[in-house]
C-alpha cells in the first residue's frame, strides 16, 4: 500500500509487512519545512527504517539532512577515509580517490565491522538512529541487512523476557 504525502509531492511505500518504507519524490539535498520534517519523523516512528533513492549528498549537505532530525555523534578515529567528523566513510578508497592496501588499518577496521553489529551500542545511550548514504556499491555481495529489534524482542515470551530485562551488551 503506497501512501502520498499530501500536498508534499512524495510518496511513502512500506518495503515490506515489518520493517521499512520507501520514500519517493523528496530531495533530501535540501532543508525540509516543518510540515515535511514532521511527515518524515512520523515515517520513521512508523517503519522504523526509511529508503530514500537516488541522493547524491556531499558530506555537508548529509550532516544538514542527518541534524535535521537531532545532534550527531562524532566520530573519534582519525583515518584516512573521512571528511566531516559527523560522517564515516565505509570504503576502500580513501577521499582522493586512492585506493587503499588490504593492510591498512581502516580497511581492516572496516573489514571487521561488515559483521552483524548495531551502530553504537557501546554508547551509554545508543543513538536513535544511523543514516547510509551508498554512494558506490559492488554488482554482487555488500548488502546492507536491518532488523527490527523492537518486534524480535515483542516476539519473545514473556518468561524470557523478564530474563533478560537487566541485560546489556
Amino acid at each position: 500500500m503506497s501512501l502520498t504525502a499530501q500536498n508534499f509531492g512524495f510518496t511513502i511505500t512500506p518495503l515490506s509487512d515489518v520493517l521499512g518504507a520507501e520514500i519517493i519524490g523528496l530531495d533530501v539535498g535540501q532543508p525540509f519545512d516543518t510540515d515535511t520534517l514532521k511527515t518524515i519523523r512520523d515515517a520513521f516512528q512508523t517503519y522504523h527504517s526509511l529508503c530514500f533513492r537516488d541522493q547524491h549528498l556531499t558530506d555537508d549537505q548529509m550532516v544538514s539532512f542527518s541534524t535535521q532530525f537531532g545532534p550527531l555523534e562524532e566520530f573519534p578515529e582519525k583515518d584516512h577515509t573521512k571528511g566531516n567528523v559527523e560522517v564515516y566513510h565505509v570504503a576502500n578508497v580513501n577521499l582522493a580517490g586512492k585506493h587503499l592496501p588490504a593492510e591498512d588499518p581502516a580497511v581492516i577496521y572496516q573489514r571487521n565491522n561488515g559483521r552483524w553489529h548495531t551502530d553504537s551500542s557501546y554508547m551509554p545511550l545508543a543513538a536513535k538512529a544511523s543514516i547510509l548514504s551508498a554512494q558506490v556499491v559492488p554488482l554482487a555481495g555488500g548488502e546492507t541487512e536491518l532488523a527490527d529489534m523492537r518486534a524480535a524482542y515483542n516476539a519473545l515470551d514473556e518468561v524470557t523476557q523478564e530474563r533478560i530485562a537487566d541485560l546489556s551488551a
